[in-house]
C-alpha cells in the first residue's frame, strides 16, 4: 500500500481551554504493503496487511485513494475518504474507548467542519485547521459548561458565550479566553465585592440588570451607561423596597418606597419625595399630601 513514515499522521490535540487531551490512534512507520489479501492493491480495490494495521478498500499506484477503512491493531478504525494514503476528505476516526471524530480530513488533519465526541457524550463541534478547532465552534466542557462562539490559538477569541454550571451566562467578546468586553447578558465581581449580572454594551452595564452590594442590598432593574435609569426596584437588607422610576441614578416620578419607618406612595423627584403622596407609619397613621424633600407641607 503506502510507503512513507508520515503515512497516516494524526495529530494529538490539547485544547487549554477544557484541559483536556484529545489522543487520536497514531499510525507510525507504516511500511509497504506485507500481503495483498484479496482485490487488486495496486489500483483497484482490495485488501492489504500491514505490519501493525489492515486497509480495505480502493487504491491507486498502490496507495489508499478514494473510499477505505483503516483498521487498527488496537481496535480503533477510520472509515472515510484517502488521498495518496492519508485521510482525505469525509471521514469518521473512532478509537477503542468509543471516542470518535466523524467530518472532513486534509492531509490526515482534522480540516473544515467536524465533531468530536467523548465517551461521556460530550461535544466539540465547529470548524478545524491544520487539527485543531478554528473559527465558530461549540464546546461542552468536563465542569458542565459551554461555549459556543469563535475559537482561535486553543481558546476562545472573538465574540462568543459561555454558560457556566451553574447556569451564569458570559457573553461579549473574548481574548485568549478572558471576557475583555461585555456584550449582550454577563456577570461580573468586583474586587469590593460588588457583583452585577445582566445586560451589558460595550463593557457597560445597560438594559435590564442585577446590582448587589456587599451588605446584601441590591437593585434590580434598567441601566443606562452604567448608571439606574427607568424602572427599577432597590431591596435592603432589613426588608426595605423601593419601586420607582429613576434617571441618571436619581429617583423621578411615581415611586414605592417601604422601609422600617413607613411606606410612602406618590412622587419623587433627586431621589427623595417631592409632590402629592402618602405616607403610612408602622403605627397605622397616615400622613397626606404635599412632600417636599421629604417632609409633608
Amino acid at each position: 500500500m503506502a510507503s512513507s513514515n508520515n503515512y497516516f499522521f494524526i495529530l494529538v490535540l490539547i485544547f487549554i481551554t477544557s484541559c483536556e487531551t484529545l489522543k487520536i490512534p497514531q499510525s507510525k512507520n507504516l511500511q509497504k504493503s506485507e500481503t495483498c489479501l484479496t482485490g487488486d492493491c495496486k489500483k483497484g480495490f482490495g485488501t492489504s496487511n500491514l505490519k501493525e494495521h489492515k486497509y480495505r478498500g480502493n487504491f491507486k499506484n498502490g496507495k489508499a485513494n478514494g473510499q477505505g477503512t483503516l483498521f487498527y491493531k488496537d481496535g480503533s478504525k477510520y472509515i472515510g475518504k484517502f488521498k495518496n494514503g492519508k485521510f482525505n476528505g469525509e471521514g469518521t476516526l473512532t478509537k477503542i474507548n468509543g471516542e470518535k471524530y466523524k467530518g472532513q480530513f486534509l492531509n490526515g488533519l482534522y480540516n473544515g467542519s467536524g465533531t468530536y465526541t467523548f465517551k461521556d457524550g460530550r461535544e466539540y463541534f465547529g470548524g478545524w485547521i491544520n487539527g485543531k478547532l478554528d473559527g465558530e465552534v461549540k464546546m461542552s466542557l468536563k465542569d458542565g459548561s459551554t461555549y459556543t462562539g469563535l475559537y482561535n490559538k486553543e481558546n476562545r477569541n472573538g465574540q462568543g458565550s459561555w454558560i457556566r454550571a451553574d447556569k451564569t451566562l458570559e457573553e461579549g467578546i473574548w481574548e485568549r479566553g478572558e471576557l475583555k468586553i461585555r456584550n449582550g447578558q454577563a456577570s461580573y465581581t468586583y474586587k469590593n465585592g460588588e457583583s452585577y449580572i445582566g445586560q451589558w454594551t460595550s463593557n457597560k452595564k445597560s438594559g435590564y440588570g442585577t446590582f448587589i452590594w456587599p451588605d446584601g442590598k441590591k437593585y434590580i432593574g434598567n441601566w443606562v451607561n452604567n448608571k439606574f435609569d427607568g424602572q427599577g426596584t432597590f431591596i435592603f437588607p432589613e426588608s426595605a423596597k423601593y419601586t420607582i422610576m429613576l434617571v441618571d441614578a436619581e429617583y423621578f416620578g411615581e415611586g414605592i418606597s417601604s422601609m422600617s419607618f413607613g411606606t410612602y406612595v406618590g412622587k419623587f423627584k433627586n431621589g427623595k419625595y417631592n409632590g402629592r403622596g402618602v405616607l403610612t407609619l408602622p403605627d397605622g397613621r397616615v400622613l397626606r399630601g404635599n412632600f417636599v424633600n421629604n417632609f409633608l407641607k
